[in-house]
């Protein structure tokens, strides 16, 4: 958190993004343990089996460096999928697959959505521009969706009643 002074001596608060703060959480062995409420000795069994990784990716507590294991968000993520799995009754190999599997579907559905946003935004900006070209001036455009340009001009057609209409023509009342 973010605290700036002011001429006046007062501070004032900078708003904190809870999504970076999750992103950037990063927790040693036992505090990840703890956290994902399981045992110190089982996250590093599943680490040393490649199932969850370390942000540094040292093979020991304690590297040639003197470096901890530290384990981010999506490895705490992948930990409480895992322990959700196995308090279900699934074994650890099975477990491990299906929380693969649903992480790498998340991730497909992430990105598919990421691309629908940016076409929309693409068709809406060439559509903005095509308007723009057209119209005299930006004052000529209008939006359609206030109610008083649905009621005072004709629909472009009767299916397009509510949606598109006409503005160039003269008006209904």
């Amino acid at each position: 958190m973010r605290l700036s002074g002011r001429d006046s001596g007062k501070t004032s608060l900078s708003p904190i993004d809870p999504e970076e703060l999750l992103m950037n959480l990063k927790l040693t062995t036992g505090k990840a343990a703890e956290f994902c409420d399981i045992s110190r000795r089982q996250l590093c069994y599943w680490t040393d089996k490649g199932i969850v990784e370390t942000v540094e990716g040292e093979d020991e507590e304690y590297g040639e460096e003197g470096t901890r294991r530290v384990y981010d968000f999506s490895a705490l993520t992948r930990v409480l999928l895992i322990k959700q799995l196995l308090e279900q009754g699934r074994g650890l190999k099975r477990a491990t697959r299906e929380v693969e599997s649903y992480l790498q579907q998340r991730e497909d559905e992430e990105l598919e959505a990421d691309a629908d946003r940016r076409t929309r935004e693409d068709i809406l900006q060439r559509l903005t521009a095509r308007l723009e070209e057209l119209a005299a001036s930006r004052a000529h455009i209008i939006p359609g969706h206030d109610p008083l340009v649905l009621a005072r001009y004709p629909a472009l057609t009767a299916a397009t009643s509510g949606q598109v209409h006409r503005v160039d023509l003269p008006r209904l009342r």
